[in-house]
């Protein structure tokens, strides 16, 4: 059987053979297990399986049972049982080596047969969309999420590069795995945001339902958040601040196009502007006021709306030219 599914793994399977597997696997749900553990949802190339079988069967070839027995046609054949339960053990471990090979928190890979999908979205867009175990993302504005279009045996994962929001679907046998450059987020089944922008200097997760364990890839540091927590990872001294959630529109207002500011610094109110409107802005003067933060909620506002409100806050003029914006 290891010969036929090897053959399944590299697709060279005939039709013959196809039957004898298909009859296996009906034989016994054990059967179906093993074949799951080995095959997951991946290819692996010839050299690849043989590397990690002969890791794993190079002791068992050589097992010998710890008993004294007489040679007797009933006891060779349990010694063959045990062989057997050994080799199937094994597949067990080949399956486990290599998914682990191949799917690890912080790292998805390309295989041949599984393909990878793109949902992106550039400044001034919104995207709602599920992932293929029902999960609901929607991505903010200069986002990219990239995930399997199938999801293997043992995790699933995607990477994110921007900010979204995801409600997880439960499955407390396959943690979803979210990867960003710096921090990884798994979860079973709750809702959350990621912000980790590439011009951002500080890495955020915020919780809306459920709890999520966040993980700094560079030291290995982690830490859980629960229910109306907030972690910001600060990439200077690659420290954790959690705090609490006490403005859930501020937080997760931008799903339903509320756009709006807690405690803001100008030069982020800045950046969420030309996300959010697909603009780009030119200071010509100085503005004042600019170590103030600044607080503020709107429901869908047009540009000059949100910024007819700021330049209050920040006492500045404005000119908007199509997709340019001047500030003085």
């Amino acid at each position: 059987m290891e010969e036929l599914i090897s053959k399944y793994i590299q697709k060279n399977l005939t039709s013959e053979e196809e039957l004898v597997l298909e009859r296996w696997l009906k034989e016994d749900s054990v059967n179906r297990k093993v074949f799951e553990n080995i095959v997951g949802e991946m290819t692996f190339s010839q050299s690849e399986i043989e590397e990690v079988k002969s890791r794993v069967f190079r002791n068992i070839t050589s097992y010998e049972p710890k008993v004294e027995l007489k040679p007797s046609r009933r006891n060779i054949s349990f010694i063959n049982m045990l062989r057997v339960a050994a080799a199937l053990m094994a597949f067990g471990i080949l399956g486990y080596l290599v998914a682990e090979e191949v799917l690890s928190i912080g790292d998805l890979k390309r295989k041949e047969n599984i393909a990878l999908l793109e949902k992106k979205t550039t400044y001034g867009q919104k995207l709602t969309f599920s992932l293929p175990d029902g999960t609901l993302v929607k991505l903010n504005a200069g986002s990219k999420l990239i995930y399997p279009e199938s999801f293997g045996v043992n995790t699933r994962n995607v990477e994110l590069e921007g900010e979204a929001f995801f409600d997880v679907t439960r499955d407390t046998k396959h943690p979803f795995v979210i990867n960003t450059k710096e921090i990884a987020v798994q979860v079973l089944g709750t809702s959350f945001e990621v912000s980790s922008y590439p011009d951002n200097a500080e890495k955020q997760v915020a919780v809306r339902s459920g709890k999520v364990m966040v993980k700094e890839k560079s030291n290995n540091n982690e830490i859980t958040l629960i229910k109306n927590e907030k972690v910001g990872l600060n990439l200077g001294n690659r420290s954790f601040t959690k705090v609490e959630i006490t403005n859930q529109v501020a937080e997760f207002g931008w799903m339903d196009r509320q756009l709006a500011f807690s405690d803001d610094e100008f030069d982020t109110i800045i950046k969420i502007l030309e996300r959010w409107y697909n603009v780009e802005f030119e200071i010509s003067e100085p503005i004042r006021s600019t170590n103030q933060t600044f607080t503020g909620i709107y429901n869908n506002p047009s540009l000059k709306e949100a910024l007819e409100s700021i330049s209050y806050g920040y006492e500045f003029k404005y000119e908007i030219d199509g997709k340019n914006v001047r500030l003085y």
